[in-house]
């Protein structure tokens, strides 16, 4: 059960940072030979680039969690960090595919994603952990929520992944009146 999971993580994790470096990639070579896609292309690198680091900052700071129910206050910080970058920067990299779409569903799906993978983090930590979460405290804004294992906590790590996400979207996504003058 629990090394089989660690293996799946990793290969998920794997899996995801080499789309990434590849869709950036692509993206500085259009940018390199097309000289369009500026924007994208950036987005896409930061995204690939912060993930990567997310996961050394992850593997190098694993000194700082034990297997206790409730985490010390680093491991706590650091997870909730983890969580929230994470979302963040796979919903900016999905964003970055729809700079030119000015639809609603174009400026809430990056916010979507960065909610998804975030929810989905807790749903393998769960899987990893056998039905439960690590605890960041105690009282009831760490307790799990009746009938979900859940907290309050990890309620909020979930709505900050996307409102950052939102924020962060909304600075780098051209003004609808003004994309015609603009290049990529």
């Amino acid at each position: 059960g629990g090394v089989a999971a660690y293996k799946i993580h990793y290969f998920i994790v794997s899996f995801a940072l080499i789309a990434l470096f590849c869709g950036a990639l692509y993206a500085l070579g259009r940018l390199f030979r097309e000289g369009t896609g500026k924007k994208p292309a950036v987005l896409r690198t930061v995204s690939a680039v912060v993930l990567l680091g997310l996961c050394i900052f992850a593997n190098t700071t694993g000194f700082f969690r034990d297997t206790a129910p409730v985490q010390n206050t680093a491991a706590s910080v650091l997870t909730s960090l983890f969580f929230v970058m994470l979302g963040v920067t796979f919903g900016v990299y999905i964003g970055s595919f729809l700079l030119k779409n000015f639809s609603l569903a174009a400026r809430w799906l990056p916010v979507a994603a960065a909610v998804c993978i975030t929810v989905a983090m807790y749903i393998g930590e769960s899987f990893l952990l056998n039905g439960t979460l690590y605890r960041f405290g105690t009282g009831w804004f760490f307790s799990g929520l009746p009938g979900i294992v859940v907290a309050p906590v990890d309620l909020l790590v979930i709505l900050l992944a996307g409102a950052l996400t939102w924020g962060v979207m909304r600075l780098v996504r051209p003004r609808k009146e003004g994309y015609r003058t603009q290049k990529g």
